[in-house]
């Protein structure tokens, strides 16, 4: 369903909750990514924000919010500052 510009992607695309809690390592969690989401991380990890990611990868801060959402709810992560720690302790810089 696409309703002014907003998405809905089926709740199948993403890890179950019990699968972030017990099964997944962090090594199998960031081999669930897609090219675009490691792009998106590492830009992230380098202190980009939403709009200088956009710009650099031609896509709305919209976009961009919703890849990094993504991210946090595939790789079990609640903030930014996580996603960060985590790029930087997987060497993705």
């Amino acid at each position: 369903m696409v309703m002014r510009g907003y998405s809905f992607a089926p709740a199948q695309d993403f890890p179950t909750a019990a699968h972030r809690r017990y099964g997944a390592s962090d090594e199998q969690r960031l081999r669930m990514l897609s090219a675009r989401e490691m792009t998106v991380l590492i830009l992230l990890a380098k202190g980009m924000g939403n709009k200088q990611i956009g710009a650099q990868l031609s896509l709305s801060e919209k976009t961009v919010s919703t890849y990094k959402h993504r991210l946090k709810l595939k790789l079990n992560i609640t903030s930014v500052v996580e996603l960060i720690d985590f790029a930087r302790r997987y060497h993705l810089l």
